[in-house]
Protein backbone atom coordinates (compact mmCIF):
# COMPACT_ATOMS: atom_id res chain seq x y z
CA UNK A 1 0.00 0.00 0.00
CA UNK A 2 1.59 3.40 -1.10
CA UNK A 3 2.00 6.00 1.61
CA UNK A 4 -0.45 8.51 1.66
CA UNK A 5 1.91 11.26 2.44
CA UNK A 6 3.34 10.63 -1.03
CA UNK A 7 0.02 11.90 -2.53
CA UNK A 8 0.53 15.18 -1.50
CA UNK A 9 -0.02 18.24 -4.20
CA UNK A 10 2.59 20.16 -4.80
CA UNK A 11 2.80 23.51 -3.05
CA UNK A 12 -0.07 26.12 -3.89
CA UNK A 13 0.51 29.62 -2.83
CA UNK A 14 -2.06 30.89 0.03
CA UNK A 15 -2.23 34.52 -2.01
CA UNK A 16 -0.89 34.54 -5.47
CA UNK A 17 0.46 38.27 -5.80
CA UNK A 18 2.88 38.90 -8.57
CA UNK A 19 6.44 38.67 -7.75
CA UNK A 20 4.88 36.76 -4.93
CA UNK A 21 7.21 33.33 -3.48
CA UNK A 22 5.54 30.10 -3.04
CA UNK A 23 4.09 31.91 -0.15
CA UNK A 24 2.31 34.35 -1.39
CA UNK A 25 4.63 36.84 -0.20
CA UNK A 26 6.98 39.38 -1.73
CA UNK A 27 10.46 38.98 -1.21
CA UNK A 28 11.35 42.29 0.16
CA UNK A 29 8.96 41.57 3.10
CA UNK A 30 10.12 37.54 2.83
CA UNK A 31 13.68 38.83 3.57
CA UNK A 32 12.65 41.22 6.91
CA UNK A 33 10.58 38.55 8.28
CA UNK A 34 11.50 36.25 11.18
CA UNK A 35 12.55 33.05 11.31
CA UNK A 36 9.94 32.27 13.82
CA UNK A 37 7.17 34.08 10.76
CA UNK A 38 8.94 31.54 8.13
CA UNK A 39 8.28 28.62 9.64
CA UNK A 40 4.47 29.65 10.33
CA UNK A 41 3.99 30.25 6.74
CA UNK A 42 5.46 26.81 5.50
CA UNK A 43 3.48 24.87 8.42
CA UNK A 44 0.24 26.86 7.14
CA UNK A 45 0.99 25.61 3.70
CA UNK A 46 1.82 21.86 4.77
CA UNK A 47 -1.27 21.75 6.93
CA UNK A 48 -3.34 23.09 3.82
CA UNK A 49 -1.82 20.60 1.51
CA UNK A 50 -2.59 17.92 3.98
CA UNK A 51 -6.12 18.39 4.33
CA UNK A 52 -6.77 18.17 0.63
CA UNK A 53 -6.20 14.72 0.77
CA UNK A 54 -8.41 13.35 3.38
CA UNK A 55 -5.96 9.47 3.80
CA UNK A 56 -2.88 11.80 4.02
CA UNK A 57 -4.85 13.89 6.59
CA UNK A 58 -6.30 10.82 8.33
CA UNK A 59 -2.97 9.59 8.55
CA UNK A 60 -1.16 12.74 10.05
CA UNK A 61 -3.52 12.52 12.51
CA UNK A 62 -3.33 8.46 13.52
CA UNK A 63 0.53 9.28 13.65
CA UNK A 64 0.20 12.51 16.44
CA UNK A 65 -2.13 9.87 18.54
CA UNK A 66 0.65 7.58 18.56
CA UNK A 67 3.38 9.66 19.64
CA UNK A 68 1.27 10.91 22.27
CA UNK A 69 0.85 7.79 23.86
CA UNK A 70 4.23 6.12 23.30
CA UNK A 71 5.17 9.95 25.22
CA UNK A 72 2.59 8.76 27.79
CA UNK A 73 3.88 5.32 28.34
CA UNK A 74 7.58 6.53 28.26
CA UNK A 75 6.18 9.05 30.93
CA UNK A 76 5.02 6.65 33.21
CA UNK A 77 7.93 4.54 33.08
CA UNK A 78 10.48 7.02 33.62
CA UNK A 79 8.11 7.55 37.03
CA UNK A 80 8.19 4.32 38.01
CA UNK A 81 12.17 3.82 37.86
CA UNK A 82 12.24 7.40 39.68
CA UNK A 83 9.83 5.98 42.39
CA UNK A 84 11.82 2.47 43.12
CA UNK A 85 15.04 4.61 42.98
CA UNK A 86 13.98 6.68 45.90
CA UNK A 87 12.48 3.58 47.30
CA UNK A 88 15.97 2.17 47.09
CA UNK A 89 18.21 5.44 48.33
CA UNK A 90 15.64 7.03 50.41
CA UNK A 91 18.43 7.09 53.74
CA UNK A 92 20.93 8.78 51.10
CA UNK A 93 18.48 11.01 49.48
CA UNK A 94 17.40 11.99 53.31
CA UNK A 95 20.92 12.38 54.60
CA UNK A 96 21.53 14.37 51.29
CA UNK A 97 18.64 16.84 51.82
CA UNK A 98 19.68 17.36 55.46
CA UNK A 99 22.98 18.25 54.87
CA UNK A 100 22.07 20.65 52.12
CA UNK A 101 19.28 22.57 54.05
CA UNK A 102 22.48 22.98 56.54
CA UNK A 103 24.29 24.95 53.63
CA UNK A 104 21.08 26.69 52.72
CA UNK A 105 21.01 28.23 56.10
CA UNK A 106 24.89 28.52 56.56
CA UNK A 107 24.38 30.64 53.71
CA UNK A 108 21.34 32.47 55.23
CA UNK A 109 23.20 32.89 58.34
CA UNK A 110 26.13 34.58 56.81
CA UNK A 111 24.00 37.18 54.63
CA UNK A 112 21.55 38.10 57.74
CA UNK A 113 24.46 37.69 60.42
CA UNK A 114 28.27 38.24 58.83
CA UNK A 115 29.72 39.82 61.75
CA UNK A 116 28.58 36.70 63.52
CA UNK A 117 30.08 34.44 61.35
CA UNK A 118 33.02 36.32 60.63
CA UNK A 119 34.31 36.02 64.40
CA UNK A 120 33.83 32.16 64.89
CA UNK A 121 35.66 31.38 61.83
CA UNK A 122 38.05 33.79 63.12
CA UNK A 123 38.34 31.83 66.18
CA UNK A 124 39.01 28.76 64.22
CA UNK A 125 41.64 29.49 61.99
CA UNK A 126 45.21 29.09 63.71
CA UNK A 127 46.89 32.48 65.06
CA UNK A 128 49.86 30.87 64.36
CA UNK A 129 49.48 31.24 60.79
CA UNK A 130 50.58 34.63 59.03
CA UNK A 131 47.73 36.84 59.00
CA UNK A 132 47.11 36.69 54.67
CA UNK A 133 47.38 33.11 55.30
CA UNK A 134 44.77 33.47 57.85
CA UNK A 135 43.00 35.69 55.85
CA UNK A 136 43.54 33.49 52.56
CA UNK A 137 41.69 30.76 54.49
CA UNK A 138 38.83 32.48 56.04
CA UNK A 139 38.38 33.84 52.25
CA UNK A 140 38.02 30.15 51.18
CA UNK A 141 35.45 29.47 53.51
CA UNK A 142 33.06 32.02 53.50
CA UNK A 143 32.67 31.73 49.38
CA UNK A 144 32.34 27.93 49.98
CA UNK A 145 29.49 29.17 52.25
CA UNK A 146 28.31 31.28 49.68
CA UNK A 147 28.59 28.50 47.57
CA UNK A 148 26.32 25.81 49.62
CA UNK A 149 29.08 24.01 49.36
CA UNK A 150 29.84 23.67 53.26
CA UNK A 151 28.32 24.81 56.22
CA UNK A 152 29.33 25.79 59.54
CA UNK A 153 28.27 22.52 61.44
CA UNK A 154 32.40 21.68 61.53
CA UNK A 155 34.15 24.92 61.22
CA UNK A 156 37.30 22.93 62.21
CA UNK A 157 37.21 20.49 58.96
CA UNK A 158 36.36 23.53 57.19
CA UNK A 159 39.57 24.79 58.06
CA UNK A 160 41.65 21.63 57.73
CA UNK A 161 40.34 21.15 54.30
CA UNK A 162 40.86 24.87 53.42
CA UNK A 163 44.36 24.70 54.53
CA UNK A 164 44.98 21.55 52.43
CA UNK A 165 43.37 22.99 49.34
CA UNK A 166 45.89 26.22 49.52
CA UNK A 167 49.11 24.18 50.35
CA UNK A 168 48.44 22.98 47.30
CA UNK A 169 47.72 26.19 45.25
CA UNK A 170 50.97 28.19 47.79
CA UNK A 171 54.13 26.32 48.03
CA UNK A 172 55.83 28.61 50.59
CA UNK A 173 53.14 27.51 53.21
CA UNK A 174 53.18 23.96 52.46
CA UNK A 175 53.01 21.75 55.52
CA UNK A 176 56.17 20.20 55.19
CA UNK A 177 58.01 17.53 57.32
CA UNK A 178 61.37 17.58 59.03
CA UNK A 179 62.32 14.50 57.67
CA UNK A 180 61.96 15.18 54.15
CA UNK A 181 65.31 15.93 51.88
CA UNK A 182 65.49 19.90 50.73
CA UNK A 183 65.65 20.64 47.36
CA UNK A 184 68.56 21.00 45.51
CA UNK A 185 70.93 18.79 48.88
CA UNK A 186 72.39 15.49 48.60
CA UNK A 187 69.46 13.76 50.85
CA UNK A 188 70.17 17.05 53.81
CA UNK A 189 66.89 17.31 55.94
CA UNK A 190 65.65 20.22 58.13
CA UNK A 191 66.54 17.95 61.19
CA UNK A 192 69.36 17.62 60.06
CA UNK A 193 70.44 21.52 59.57
CA UNK A 194 68.41 21.64 63.08
CA UNK A 195 70.79 19.57 64.95
CA UNK A 196 74.22 21.04 62.97
CA UNK A 197 72.46 25.09 64.36
CA UNK A 198 71.61 24.03 67.51
CA UNK A 199 73.83 21.39 68.81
Amino acid sequence: MDNPYDRLKPFVALRRNPGANTYGIAPEKWLKMTAREKQRLRHRAYMARLRDDPAAYAAYLAAIRQRRQENVEVNELHKARNRAYKRANREAMNAYNREYHKRKGSKQQLEQNPELVFQSVALAIPRALPKHVRDDLAGMIYLDILEKRASLDNLDGLVAAAMTRLNRTMETFRTRSLDAPIAGTDGLTMLDVIEATHG
